[in-house]
């Protein structure tokens, strides 16, 4: 070790080489690879899962939680074990008091404290029942999404409802929105020691000294952090500026992206986080079609400019053409006409003044006037804020903003139409309107009834979106601010790079920059949903979904993609530890996207809420998977088609079988009977298909799609009785705060 610190000390620019994650070696977007890891980081990510369980032991104080490293550490205060300094006061175990749980809040809150009591929520097909005393009691209420898959009440928490293609959040289960859309879906790319736990490795040498890390309080450590990146304060020169950086590989078509990072500065001191690559994007070409000669004043309904027909774009060797019609105009007094000079471009870009009006472009071949599908781009400019274009949302229509700018992007409708509002939020804003195979398309101009406040129309893209050899470089600053500050760099680039430059730099005389948490984000584009299954009751509040194959998270009304399979998911569950697994046709999904094949089990269901993973499978297996060894275990075989579900009043698994049979076990291996469900009054009836649900109570609650109440056993009770008469069959249910 020594002679390596002699070595860095002669040479500052002896950084560890990061080695590039290996695309192909797993199914998932993003999966973590070998070469993606490190001791340092395997104990960051455990300490990371240890102290995200703190909202569920409260007889923890917070500052404790610093002392917490992974979940012996917690189970070690809990028992009394830990460091005197932290040894917590004897704290009796008690059950909590069966007392209701306050109403809704009409307007929700960041973070809704945990509810009172046991509260369960039963999902009908277009409304939901509630019982906020432990089934005793019930209240239904209608307006719930119709044609439902299953619902997440996690405890404390917005309840959540999955459709096959689309994503409900309610605070009242009466009033319902649609949160499929909001946020944008976001996937993490790993990069290596990001966090900068690990000293400086994964990151390449670029100028200037080589920088350090430091676990001192001074600035304060970042919530969950033990060392940040700062400058060379032993060996540097007197300015210790530097610069690292490491090059991270993409997936396939990523091409929007997002760097987040944190950065605390002192006066006279600049911290920079940014993304720097080369692309070659494809040739964009313009329309000098667009522009014609003369003007349109007030009162004209429908109106055709002249087309100048430059033979900038054929097909096929066919002339086309561009024509403009005024379709309508809203309101006000509209004039549009050719433009001398332009804001962003050359002269000759069209300008439209005084409020709302409604234009139709069409592209048409010359010689017979049919619709021409084209390919190419013209630019908005002059956008100040509240100003721009409505554009109609036509296939092969994308609006690109320009660097700086930033763009309503919601959706107006006039007219029977959808149109992108591509309006402004910034002062002299602009963007690039690019076609693909388009032969018409609608353009509702906005701008004020200032005379000289005017949208200008040019002919070609921005610069940035015309594609061909371009050397992007983004990046995102802090100065002097003397407090920890959260950077952001988004980058919406021309074409998919391969790979692109993370890059960090510390300015100043001296550079007393503090830098943590970098982290890197593609951003993908809003598809439409595929929904296989919903699983609550995650410790962190959150609510899993499988999209295809896909995971997507929902958690404070952000609906965010946290795993891709590479195949269609069919099942999902999380341990009492927040790992997230998911079964498919190939086998178990671990945590960070490794394979655990099952010699051939098909998964029927998985259960989680304790510290292991387990599953029952088709053929009645119940198995253990290992997520670290990536290997499984039987542990019994029951009844096929079995319910199974830990209850921790009773410290037992129990299970309901088909044939009505329900059991209780510590182990897993052996069982012991419980009272059996009462008989159907038929004998073709069965009890196919049950789910099972255990209250922190100890009573046990069963339920079948279809049925029309609940059935469920009190602790020590020796028969099952019936909670609820509902007016509509079951769906799904589920209790707030499972035991």
């Amino acid at each position: 070790m020594a002679a390596l610190i002699r070595a860095h000390e002669r040479d500052p620019r002896t950084l560890y080489q990061a080695p590039k994650s290996d695309r192909e070696s797993a199914p998932g977007r993003y999966d973590k690879t070998a070469s993606q890891g490190s001791p340092a980081l395997e104990r960051r990510a455990i300490r990371d899962g240890a102290r995200s369980l703190a909202p569920m032991y409260p007889q923890i104080p917070m500052e404790a939680w610093d002392d917490i490293y992974d979940y012996d550490d917690i189970q070690s205060y809990l028992d009394g074990l830990a460091d005197p300094d932290i040894t917590p006061p004897d704290v009796p175990e008690v059950d909590l008091p069966l007392v209701p749980s306050p109403e809704f809040p009409e307007t929700p809150p960041v973070d809704m404290p945990p509810v009172a009591g046991e509260r369960l929520v039963v999902l009908h097909d277009g409304s939901v029942s509630l019982s906020e005393d432990g089934g005793d009691g019930w209240k239904h209420i209608s307006g719930a999404p119709a044609s439902p898959l299953g619902l997440s009440a996690p405890n404390g928490a917005p309840v959540i409802v999955a459709t096959a293609n689309a994503v409900y959040r309610s605070i009242d289960l009466a009033s319902w929105l649609d949160i499929s859309e909001l946020g944008v879906s976001e996937v993490e790319i790993p990069i290596l020691n990001g966090d900068f736990e690990d000293y400086t490795n994964g990151w390449d040498y670029v100028s200037g000294d080589s920088p350090r890390t430091r676990s001192t309080t001074q600035p304060a450590q970042r919530l969950g952090s033990t060392s940040y990146l700062t400058r060379d304060w032993v060996t540097g020169d007197n300015s210790g500026n530097f610069e690292i950086s490491q090059r991270v590989l993409l997936s396939e078509g990523a091409r929007k992206l997002k760097l987040t990072g944190a950065a605390y500065t002192e006066i006279g001191a600049t911290a920079t986080i940014g993304l720097r690559g080369e692309i070659e994007a494809p040739e964009v070409p313009g329309f000098d079609a667009l522009l014609w000669d003369g003007n349109v004043g007030v009162g004209y309904s429908t109106h055709k400019y002249p087309s100048v027909v430059r033979n900038v774009t054929q097909i096929n060797g066919r002339e086309v053409e561009a024509a403009w019609l005024l379709e309508s105009y809203i309101s006000g007094v509209h004039s549009m006409n050719a433009d001398p000079t332009g804001a962003r471009g050359p002269a000759g870009g069209i300008r439209s003044r005084y409020w709302d009006m409604v234009m139709r472009l069409n592209f048409r071949f010359n010689d017979t006037k049919e619709p021409a599908p084209v390919s190419g781009g013209f630019s908005l400019n002059n956008m100040d804020s509240g100003r721009g274009a409505y554009i109609e949302k036509v296939a092969g229509v994308e609006i690109r903003p320009a660097e700086g700018t930033e763009l309503k992007m919601g959706t107006r409708n006039y007219e029977g139409r959808a149109y992108t509002d591509a309006r402004s939020n910034v002062v002299n804003g602009a963007c690039s309107v690019l076609l693909t195979d388009v032969s018409q398309v609608r353009i509702i101009f906005a701008t004020t009834d200032t005379p000289w406040n005017e949208v200008r129309l040019l002919p070609t893209p921005l610069f940035e979106h015309q594609g061909g050899t371009r050397w992007i470089d983004v990046s995102a600053s802090a100065t002097g601010d003397v407090q920890w500050m959260d950077l952001e760099v988004l980058a919406d680039l021309a074409a998919a790079l391969d790979e692109v430059e993370v890059y960090i730099r510390g300015e100043g005389t001296p550079a007393n920059v503090y830098i943590d948490n970098v982290r890197l984000f593609e951003i993908l584009d809003a598809t439409s949903m595929d929904i296989a299954a919903i699983e609550r009751n995650v410790p962190d509040g959150s609510t899993s979904i499988l999209d295809r194959d896909r995971a997507l998270r929902v958690k404070a009304g952000v609906v965010s993609q946290v795993a891709d399979y590479g195949i269609a998911a069919t099942h999902v569950a999380h341990t009492d530890k927040g790992e997230r697994f998911a079964a498919s046709a190939l086998g178990a999904h671990t945590p960070s996207g490794q394979l655990v094949g099952l010699d051939g089990l098909v998964v029927d269901r998985l259960i989680g809420g304790t510290d292991r993973l387990l599953a029952v499978c088709v053929n009645g297996a119940v198995i253990e998977i290992d997520g670290d060894d990536l290997t499984f275990r039987v542990l019994s075989v029951v009844e096929a088609g079995s319910a199974l579900v830990w209850s921790k009043p009773l410290s037992s698994y129990c299970k309901v079988s088909p044939s009505g049979m329900v059991h209780a076990s510590d182990d897993l291996e052996t069982w012991r009977e419980m009272p059996k469900l009462p008989a159907f009054e038929t004998p073709e009836k069965t009890h196919e298909g049950l789910s099972l649900m255990a209250a922190p109570s100890g009573r046990l609650f069963v339920y079948k799609a279809g049925w029309k109440s609940l059935s469920f056993l009190d602790a020590g009770a020796t028969a099952w009785e019936v909670s609820g008469q509902f007016p509509d069959p079951i769906i799904d249910a589920e209790i707030s705060s499972p035991g």
